[in-house]
């Protein structure tokens, strides 16, 4: 029992490690699009080159 547990507890250590490195990853790509430079008509331009 008492080995059971302690695999359980290292793998919830490790699912919430995981979690927090996702959620930092998340914010530092919100953080880039905020960053990022808005083009004057983005969205409005369309290249029809074949």
């Amino acid at each position: 029992m008492a080995a059971e547990e302690i695999a359980l507890q290292l793998s919830v250590a490790i699912m919430k490690q995981a979690q927090d490195q996702q959620k930092i990853a998340g914010q530092a790509i919100v953080n880039m699009i905020n960053q990022a430079s808005s083009l004057d008509g983005t969205g409005q331009i369309i290249n029809k080159a074949v």
